[in-house]
């Protein structure tokens, strides 16, 4: 049975949509997650993989805020039957545009 999801775009960073989560607050929570991690990156700065989120919110909450500065709309997405939130996310972030012929 296909799943109604939420992703959010992020103009910063490997990908250009999180993984779908259940809610769109959890989009939004996973998008600063993404565009911190390229932020403190790009700073040189190595993240704590466990307990990220909270280690981020406590040591780097001027980054969680800056990120917003990257995020955009939180899209309402349906993944197909089976599919993985991080299958869809590769299927949908390499969608290409082809021009319709007439």
């Amino acid at each position: 049975m296909a799943k109604i999801r939420y992703t959010a775009h992020t103009a910063f960073g490997h990908w250009s949509f999180t993984t779908p989560k259940k809610t769109p607050s959890g989009a939004i929570y996973a998008a600063e997650n993404q565009v911190s991690t390229a932020l403190l990156e790009s700073r040189g700065i190595t993240p704590q993989s466990q307990g990220f989120g909270v280690w981020l919110r406590t040591n780097h909450p001027d980054i969680v805020t800056e990120s917003h500065d990257y995020i955009g709309e939180v899209r309402r997405v349906t993944l197909l039957d089976d599919e993985t939130p991080r299958q869809f996310r590769k299927r949908f972030c390499n969608i290409s545009f082809h021009e319709a012929t007439i």
